[in-house]
C-alpha cells in the first residue's frame, strides 16, 4: 500500500466530494436547507425520518414518520401523530426524543435530538388538519387506537357523518432540536460534524466519522 502523498486525481476527487461542505457554517446551512426542502419534496430521502422514544416502562421504541414542517430559526421540526398512539404516552412520560434522517441519494445521515411538545389544539393545529387530505383523515377515524391487536386486518372506521370525525385524534409533534450529528459517507473519505445549541447559537465541531 502506498504511503506517499495523495495523487492529484485523488485530491480532486476528495475536493469534489466536499464541495459545499468545506466549513462548519456551510454544513449547518446545507442541512437546514435540505430539511426544509424535504417537507415539500415527497421523494426526498429526509422526508421520512425515524423517531425514537423511550416507553414509560423504559423500553426503546422507533418508527418512521413523515416530516411535516421545519423552522430553522426556532430549531424546530414538526410531525403528525394520533393522540391515542403509544408514542404519545411515551413522549408524555419522557419528552426527550431522537430523530434519524438518511438520504441514500446523497449518502448523508442526520441525527437530531431534543424536547418534544404535543399540540392538539390551537390555530397551527387547525391549519395543519385543514391540509390533511380526506383519504388520509381515515387514519385518525379508527374506532380502536393505533396498535391495538385485532382478529382481522381491516380497521373499523368511525361513521363518516360525525362532525369533525378524526380531528379529535389528530395532533402535532413539535421537536425543538438542541443537538445535531451530520455524517456524509463519501467514496474516498467520510466527513462528520456535530452541532450543540448553547442557548444562544450553535457550537459546532468537526468529528471523527
Amino acid at each position: 500500500m502506498s504511503t506517499g502523498p495523495m495523487s492529484a486525481g485523488a485530491g480532486a476527487s476528495a475536493a469534489a466530494e466536499d464541495a459545499g461542505f468545506e466549513t462548519l457554517g456551510a454544513v449547518e446551512a446545507a442541512l437546514w436547507r435540505k430539511l426544509t426542502h424535504s417537507v415539500r419534496d415527497r421523494d426526498a430521502g429526509w422526508r421520512t425520518p425515524v423517531l425514537a422514544t423511550v416507553s414509560p416502562e423504559g423500553q426503546p421504541e422507533a418508527r418512521i414518520l413523515v416530516l411535516r414542517g421545519v423552522d430553522p430559526a426556532m430549531r424546530r421540526v414538526v410531525l403528525y401523530t394520533d393522540l391515542r398512539s403509544a408514542k404519545v404516552h411515551s413522549i408524555r412520560s419522557s419528552p426527550v426524543v431522537s430523530l434519524v434522517f438518511w438520504c441514500p441519494r446523497d449518502s448523508v445521515q442526520l441525527r437530531g435530538s431534543g424536547s418534544c411538545r404535543i399540540r392538539s389544539a390551537g390555530e397551527g393545529v387547525e391549519a395543519a388538519w385543514a391540509q390533511v387530505p380526506e383519504v388520509a383523515r381515515d387514519n385518525y377515524r379508527t374506532v380502536d387506537a393505533p396498535g391495538r391487536r385485532r382478529t382481522t386486518p381491516a380497521a373499523e372506521r368511525a361513521r363518516d357523518g360525525l362532525a369533525g370525525a378524526g380531528r379529535e385524534a389528530f395532533a402535532l409533534l413539535e421537536i425543538e432540536i438542541d443537538r445535531l450529528d451530520w455524517l456524509r459517507i463519501g467514496e474516498s473519505h467520510h466527513r462528520r460534524a456535530l452541532f450543540d445549541w448553547n442557548g444562544i447559537a450553535w457550537a459546532a465541531d468537526w468529528a471523527v466519522p
